[in-house]
């Protein structure tokens, strides 16, 4: 009778066959290449580019070449840049076109989007300055200075404030739509919700809720002046250190209780200091 047979499972342990295995060398390039795409600057997050630059984001700093002291936030945030320095965007697309621009601070979603060598200019809020190509524009709210072209040194706060200004200069506008209508009027001053709306002239002066020069008009100071008169709503003015101050030069102009001018008491050149305070008194 023949002996039993036995039967002894073979086991292979896994390390064995890949350490025997041909494809070995494979599995080592594999992972030195997936550890240096892992590392490298263009696609980690927060990794520094060059001198002070850092980027966050897809294609932040993309163009970037010779450019110091950059930080990007957000998608193609300063993708432009190459040469420009100490710039800070933050928001999707913020300073997106700017190629040799510096000092620039822009802040919320395609903020200076447009601006290409500007510089020194600062943009808070949703397509803020978003047309801008010149220097020292400050804009803070939604689409505040959005129109500004060669436009500089102009001042803005609140939403859409001097939205329409193109090549205007050195206006400041402060206010919901404040000096929203001016497009290329200069030194113009607007504070106030909507104060200075239609305003295209220069030189005005324009303060108080819907206070507001009507275009082509110049050289004008307006303050309150659409407050409303009589009955229980009377509208009422107190400026300080004016009530019996000397005028030495110029043509004193007297503003009676009802706000009516009365000329009559208004001197001629010809006349002198002291006849008109003579007047005055009777």
């Amino acid at each position: 009778m023949n002996p039993l047979i036995q039967i002894k499972p073979t086991t292979h342990r896994v390390s064995d066959a890949v350490r025997s295995s041909p494809l070995r060398p494979a599995f080592c390039l594999i992972a030195v290449v997936l550890a240096c795409f892992g590392l490298s600057p263009t696609v980690q997050a927060g990794t520094s580019l060059g001198t002070g630059n850092t980027a966050d984001g897809a294609g932040a700093l993309h163009s970037l070449t010779t450019g110091i002291h950059n930080t990007a936030e957000g998608y193609q945030g300063l993708f432009s840049d190459t040469i420009g320095s100490y710039n800070t965007a933050t928001g999707s697309q913020a300073l997106k076109n700017t190629v040799d621009g510096n000092r620039n601070t822009a802040t919320g979603f395609q903020a200076l989007y447009f601006n290409h060598e500007g510089g020194d200019n600062v943009a808070v809020g949703w397509r803020a300055l978003f047309h801008n190509t010149n220097d020292v524009n400050t804009a803070v709210g939604r689409e505040a200075l959005n129109g500004n072209t060669s436009g500089d040194s102009n001042n803005a706060t609140g939403y859409r404030a001097l939205f329409s200004n193109t090549t205007g200069i050195w206006n400041e506008a402060y206010g919901f739509e404040a000096l929203h209508n001016n497009v290329t009027g200069r030194e113009n001053t607007a504070i106030g919700d909507s104060a200075g709306f239609t305003v295209t002239g220069s030189f005005n002066i324009n303060i108080g809720s819907a206070v507001s020069s009507p275009a082509g008009e110049n050289n004008t100071i307006r303050i309150g002046d659409n407050l409303p008169r009589g009955g229980l709503t009377s509208a009422a003015c107190f400026i300080g250190g004016i009530s019996g101050a000397i005028v030495v030069n110029g043509d004193p102009v007297l503003v009676s209780s009802d706000s009516i001018t009365r000329k009559s008491l208004i001197p001629k050149a010809s006349r002198s200091l002291a006849l008109w305070q003579k007047k005055l008194k009777k």
